[in-house]
């Protein structure tokens, strides 16, 4: 539990203040930092923010990252561009390529056995492995400690009262509830469609809130 909060209480949870994406179907790499404030479900954001705090991810979470964005329909060439830029602020072009390009063009198919890799649902990501020293994989209402799953949910806003609810869900082991009832706190009103089944149902429900907002 202490290793645990070690690693998490050392990831800066409101890092990113970013422009509002410019009106467009398609998410871009400009506008990840964005859409990661609110949008991102809390598997995905503490995998983000831990990649632009240390600039590097360990293997799983890179997977469970990768495929996420894999499933914003990045192309393979907008991936490679976005694990590249943040790797390089502490290696080298060739080591990178070297020792990661295979894996992400494996992520999407053009690689070994050229498989469609699809992203994870929510409960494929409860049932990872439990992180270790410097990884952030899982889902962070199954593996975060008190203070910094507390840390976690104020980066979306929330106050302790409204904190109060979700972390009840979290202590009962309802992961995937808990999930929801973020949603719900940050997204008032909004219709739902398999939040708490899978991460990247959560994005695209905020980004249709977002866009349904913005046009009131």
């Amino acid at each position: 539990m202490l290793l645990n909060l070690s690693n998490h209480s050392a990831i800066d949870f409101n890092l990113y203040e970013a422009k509002a994406p410019a009106d467009a179907e398609k998410i871009n790499l400009a506008d990840l930092d964005f859409y990661s404030r609110k949008s991102f479900p809390p598997c995905m954001k503490s995998l983000f923010l831990a990649l632009r705090n240390k600039h590097h991810l360990k293997h799983y979470g890179r997977l469970q990252l990768g495929l996420f964005l894999k499933g914003l329909n990045l192309t393979v060439d907008e991936a490679y561009t976005f694990w590249k830029q943040e790797f390089c602020k502490k290696m080298d072009t060739d080591k990178f390529e070297k020792q990661y390009g295979y894996n992400i063009r494996h992520m999407f198919g053009k690689e070994g056995k050229k498989q469609d890799y699809k992203s994870w649902s929510c409960n494929k990501v409860i049932n990872q492995t439990t992180p270790g020293p410097d990884e952030y994989h899982g889902c962070p209402f199954k593996t975060f400690s008190d203070d910094p799953m507390r840390q976690l949910l104020s980066s979306y806003g929330l106050k302790a009262d409204e904190m109060r609810g979700i972390l009840d869900k979290r202590r009962e082991n309802l992961h995937q509830v808990a999930c929801l009832r973020l949603f719900e706190a940050v997204h008032p009103g909004c219709v739902t469609d398999n939040v708490g089944n899978h991460p990247n149902a959560f994005l695209n429900s905020s980004v249709e809130y977002i866009k349904a907002v913005e046009k009131k």
